[in-house]
């Protein structure tokens, strides 16, 4: 039997019956199948309903700790407490984001499977649906490095079990009690943005970046230059909605310029890139081959389509 893990659950009722069973009685057990067929159904209904209430109560008291500007109240403690979550001691937050995916995922199945990779590394975690993604934290977490290659080598082993996804994750620093859980989790979606950008396979991104990756990020956090890359690619967005010309330019920067290269990692042929460069140099009123031009576009074709402003 082959199971579609991301389309509509299917199941089948099988009774091996006797040889010398009359066709009379055919009848009555074709009845009593389909009562069991029924039952069992919506039996699985029920389940399904009660795991998203459960998905929808974790989110729900998340976001109601997170949004608070003060510490919890004595009920929002006693529900977190209940849940076996804990607000006391130092948290490091991490936050996992889809960054990109050519098929159809239940997201459901995909947390409990990185949840399962993570336990294989040692990181106890439950993933909770936080808008565009998953948050969980680990609480007095020694070495923030340690956790984020554990994260990295969790994503990778799920990409690897998807063709086609591709997932990113942001760590933030260790803070105390909830305010710090709050400022932890700010901390790594700025992070997991970062690494949105690189548009590696399983990139993670650490809060306390250093160098050219702290410069990278506070260009990205600024709201005029990133109003500024929507413009100046604007002619490629509206020529073509899908995005291929964006993510072909993006591709071919970040290969140096190479149309062999870029076609081996976006899966086309070498002329084929060619052919929408061609086109990028026909709609965009900028000159490759100027280092400044260059770098602009660059870094505008890196922050294009992603949701840098907080989710309301």
């Amino acid at each position: 039997m082959v199971v579609d893990p991301v389309g509509p659950a299917v199941y089948w009722i099988a009774i091996r019956l006797p040889d010398v069973l009359s066709g009379a009685l055919l009848d009555p057990v074709r009845h009593a199948v389909g009562i069991a067929a029924l039952s069992f159904a919506v039996r699985v209904a029920s389940d399904a309903v009660r795991a998203e209430r459960e998905t929808q109560r974790r989110s729900l008291l998340l976001n109601e700790i997170l949004e608070q500007p003060d510490d919890p109240g004595r009920r929002t403690l006693e529900r977190a407490a209940a849940l076996g979550w804990r607000l006391a001691g130092r948290h490091t937050a991490v936050l996992t984001l889809v960054s990109s995916s050519s098929g159809a995922f239940r997201p459901a199945a995909l947390a409990a499977e990185l949840e399962e990779q993570l336990a294989a590394r040692g990181v106890a975690a439950t993933l909770i649906e936080r808008g565009e993604g998953w948050l969980f934290w680990t609480t007095d977490t020694s070495d923030s490095r340690a956790l984020a290659n554990c994260v990295r080598d969790a994503l990778s082993a799920v990409e690897m079990a998807h063709p086609g996804l591709r997932l990113c994750a942001g760590v933030g620093d260790a803070h105390t009690g909830a305010t710090g859980l709050r400022r932890s989790s700010e901390e790594a979606r700025r992070a997991a943005l970062l690494a949105q950008t690189t548009h590696r396979s399983a990139a993670v991104e650490h809060v306390d970046v250093t160098g050219t990756r702290r410069v990278l990020a506070n260009w990205y956090g600024s709201v005029p230059m990133r109003e500024a890359a929507a413009e100046l690619l604007a002619p490629l967005t509206e020529a073509d909605p899908s995005g291929d010309l964006i993510r072909t330019l993006r591709t071919y920067l970040d290969s140096q310029q190479s149309a062999k290269a870029t076609g081996a990692r976006l899966g086309v042929h070498r002329n084929t890139v060619m052919q929408r460069m061609d086109r990028i140099g026909q709609l965009l009123t900028v000159d490759l081959e100027d280092p400044d031009d260059r770098l602009a576009v660059h870094l505008a074709a890196r922050a294009v389509d992603i949701a840098w402003d907080a989710p309301d």
